[in-house]
């Protein structure tokens, strides 16, 4: 594993966590560095991505209907806990 790979891991995280970049954006990123054989990055962010990916992204909001969105970002913040949690973990373990 390379320093410049570990520390884009790192900041994707960091990131996450603090709220800079959007947990479908960020685990969708981790998702592509583990298919390029980044395998430290924890398999778990490819099962969050697979079921992030139907969630809209915040520039998308405004193309959704006000109820399905609605359900949608509830669903999001039940993800957003668990996706955070392992970014904390995942984080710790780079350090």
């Amino acid at each position: 594993m390379t320093n410049t790979i570990k520390e884009e891991v790192k900041e994707i995280l960091e990131q996450m966590i603090v709220g800079r970049k959007n947990i479908v954006k960020g685990c969708a990123e981790l998702c592509t560095l583990r298919q390029e054989g980044y395998e430290f990055i924890f398999y778990d962010f490819d099962e969050f991505y697979s079921q992030l990916q139907h969630h809209p992204l915040p520039e998308q909001y405004y193309q959704w209907d006000k109820k399905a969105l609605d359900k949608k970002l509830k669903e999001l913040e039940q993800l957003k806990v668990k996706v955070i949690a392992l970014s904390f973990e995942l984080l710790e373990e780079l350090k």
